[in-house]
């Protein structure tokens, strides 16, 4: 398994990932205790693959696993997922992407 998939299904499972320099860092935020026969495969396939985990945790929202971004007008980042841009203000600025982006 691939360790961004790893990390997106530990997420779902209720674990948080954050980057802190060159290090992984986790939380788990879910109901009870996790599953530790589960987990434990997920957690070897990141440390398999330590450098394309820090990769992909360089493109991934903490909040909720989402892995799309995209910049506003003042070049601040948003996760697509958490925070939806403003179609119809988009499309306003840009007429071409009219119905095609969303």
């Amino acid at each position: 398994m691939k360790p961004g998939a790893a990390i997106m299904k530990l997420t779902a499972m209720g674990f948080r990932f954050k980057m802190n320099g060159d290090k992984i860092r986790y939380d788990w935020c879910g109901k009870g205790k996790p599953d530790m026969e589960a987990v434990a495969p997920l957690f070897e396939a990141i440390k398999a693959e330590r450098d394309a985990a820090i990769l992909f945790l360089r493109v991934y929202c903490p909040r909720c696993g989402g892995c799309v971004f995209y910049s506003d007008h003042t070049g601040e980042q948003h996760c697509a997922k958490c925070e939806p841009p403003d179609w119809n203000c988009i499309e306003k600025l840009f007429p071409y992407t009219a119905g095609v982006c969303h």
